[in-house]
């Protein structure tokens, strides 16, 4: 097709008329990710508050419950979309309006489906690769003139052209699911100066809930 992951639309012609037009969807493996933008090289990150969670910009270094933040869950709906959400949190999702110049948010989706008819329009996502590197165009929705960017510390919705812009659009995605068959590895290096008992390893810190998430992508806990 010509692309890595996308949308792309093959016409088959016989005797120079329209034989047949087939859209394919090249797509990006379910997993979890870290999503980091190429121009400001910093990470967006899932920040649990009282009244939900927030989204968040960070440098890729910190605590390990900081950087267990800023791995979301990527998982293809059909059709070109996309949800993405708090690796840890699956009930909630990465949230925009649709509205040009809006930031995004994380908001209660309302379901753990990940059937196309259940997502909720404001939580798809489409991802592109970039034609001139490994990074991914990602937008609101399918709609290539709303892009997710980042400015400073402000991420949100922006018409994805204009000169000097575009790297700002571009996203890096690192799938750590394959990395992480322990996460024992990620917490206990945070508890070992303070605890040695087996009580207070990864398995004993999260409910049975978040439990049934983590084995869902295959992470041993």
């Amino acid at each position: 097709t010509g692309i890595k992951a996308g949308k792309t639309t093959i016409t088959g012609y016989v005797d120079n008329e329209v034989y047949m037009t087939v859209t394919l969807y090249v797509t990006v493996a379910d997993g979890v990710y870290q999503i980091r933008n190429d121009c400001y090289m910093q990470y967006i990150a899932s920040h649990a508050t009282e009244n939900g969670r927030t989204v968040d910009v960070t440098d890729g270094f910190g605590s390990n419950d900081e950087l267990v933040d800023q791995y979301w869950k990527i998982t293809y709906l059909g059709e070109g979309y996309y949800s993405i959400r708090p690796a840890f949190d699956l009930e909630w999702g990465l949230f925009a309006n649709g509205i040009e110049g809006s930031s995004i948010g994380i908001q209660n989706m309302g379901t753990l489906s990940n059937d196309l008819i259940n997502v909720e329009p404001q939580f798809r996502w489409s991802l592109t690769q970039c034609p001139d590197s490994n990074n991914y165009y990602i937008d609101y929705n399918g709609d290539r003139s709303l892009g997710l960017w980042m400015y400073g510390t402000w991420v949100g919705l922006e018409n994805n052209t204009g000169s000097g812009k575009i790297n700002r659009f571009e996203w890096e995605l690192t799938c750590i699911t394959p990395h992480v068959v322990n996460l024992d590895v990620i917490y206990d290096q945070a508890y070992l100066s303070r605890y040695s008992d087996a009580s207070n390893r990864i398995s004993s810190q999260i409910s049975a809930l978040q439990m049934k998430y983590l084995t869902e992508f295959g992470i041993w806990v």
